[in-house]
């Protein structure tokens, strides 16, 4: 990699440009691009903004390569053991997020700001762009582990992935259902037009910048008008491979409160570990002391309020 390319305040048009002035080989695979990205995180920080890439800080020496121990996650059993359990006992399609807090990886309240992030920011008094990069680093890290949990779970024979599909709230209706093929059809030709207008080719793009709530604001609108819908979301189930396993699955009452505690506790401590690293390792002005109030607020479970207190952390470093 050419690194004398990269500095502060350089912006690439694209992703080929990019390569293009750094000496990198233009992939075409996501994976293989994500771990070109991976690379450059090591020699400086980056945003992006629509097809563009805008380098910010420009390290003074290359941040150490983390050697990755296979694809372990520190709460990777009570997650799987808790998935096995949810899926034994319902049926039904569901998204990722209303699993992710079906199983206590974040509380009510992270779902209740994840569009309000502003006013969160506002009512704790805490700087924007705090409450933005908790998001954006939790949500990633925390989807990642899930989404490794069910292809894991998949691919060792225990669940079977079904179709997912996408299901809508209607006006009038207590109760999602399924959208009938033209609902699909205009549903995805809104989003397109929209992520064009918007000058970006995927909603992640958007989730954690100040643009996604003007967008979900404008999707709803052209929801109500052209189909009279008040939201949709994307749903797939997962099924067991047989019933004796399913049955085995079942969780009793306090044990799967005693695997969602745990699993909780262990999450805010993660969470927490992942911001204390970030900010050594890139020497960044982000306060610790905030982070563990965003971890507190929209990730510890009511069961969890103090988990910092039980935690083995200096509590110097945070409040000192």
């Amino acid at each position: 990699m050419k690194i004398q390319a990269l500095t502060s305040g350089k912006t690439f048009k694209n992703y080929k440009a990019l390569c293009g002035e750094l000496g990198l080989e233009v992939k075409r695979s996501g994976d293989s691009r994500k771990a070109q990205f991976k690379e450059l995180e090591r020699y400086c920080t980056y945003s992006k903004d629509g097809h563009s890439i805008i380098i910010e800080e420009v390290f003074e020496q290359p941040l150490q390569k983390i050697k990755r121990k296979g694809n372990n996650i520190v709460y990777k059993d009570k997650i799987e053991k808790l998935l096995l359990h949810y899926f034994a006992v319902n049926d039904f399609p569901v998204s990722k997020f209303h699993l992710m807090q079906g199983i206590r990886l974040f509380n009510h309240n992270y779902k209740r700001f994840f569009g309000s992030k502003r006013k969160l920011a506002y009512l704790e008094d805490v700087e924007d762009v705090e409450v933005f990069h908790f998001f954006q680093c939790s949500f990633n890290c925390l989807k990642k582990s899930l989404e490794r949990c069910l292809d894991d779970l998949v691919k060792r024979g225990l669940l079977i992935e079904e179709k997912s599909l996408i299901k809508v709230w209607r006006f009038r209706e207590s109760m999602p259902s399924i959208a009938t093929q033209n609902e699909v059809k205009i549903i995805k030709k809104i989003e397109c037009s929209l992520l064009v207008e918007f000058n970006v080719t995927t909603k992640s793009d958007l989730m954690f910048t100040d643009k996604w709530p003007e967008f979900i604001d404008m999707l709803n609108k052209k929801l109500k008008e052209e189909l009279y819908l008040r939201s949709y979301y994307v749903a797939k189930s997962y099924k067991h491979t047989c019933e004796k396993r399913r049955a085995k699955s079942v969780l009793s009452q306090e044990d799967m409160e005693f695997n969602l505690s745990g699993l909780n506790f262990t999450v805010c401590d993660q969470l927490y570990k992942n911001f204390y690293r970030y900010k050594q390792r890139t020497k960044n002005q982000m306060s610790l002391s905030n982070q563990l109030l965003l971890i507190s607020k929209l990730i510890a479970s009511k069961e969890n309020k103090n988990w910092f207190e039980r935690s083995s952390w200096d509590k110097g470093e945070v409040f000192g």
